[in-house]
């Protein structure tokens, strides 16, 4: 399995929604992945704690900004590998 099977199916491997499968095949990737268990650790932990907050937050726009421009860069990064 890549890993780019993993980010295109991680949210409804979280929300319970795939198809039984699929989700065997994540399950066995993940446990036999460090990279994509923390991920998807990571992606849980912060749904939750999106989730405990009463009113959500908004990012300043700098921070975004900067967020932004990190993920086109490894997106960029990737492609000419």
């Amino acid at each position: 399995m890549k890993h780019r099977h993993v980010l295109n199916n991680v949210c409804e491997f979280i929300d319970g929604e795939l198809d039984e499968g699929t989700c065997a095949e994540l399950k066995k990737h993940i446990a036999a992945c460090p990279r994509c268990r923390i991920f998807v650790d990571s992606l849980r932990q912060t749904i939750v704690l999106y989730q405990i907050h009463e009113e959500p937050k908004k990012m300043p726009r700098a921070t975004r900004q900067r967020l932004y421009a990190t993920i086109k860069l490894k997106l960029k990064e990737k492609k000419e590998r």
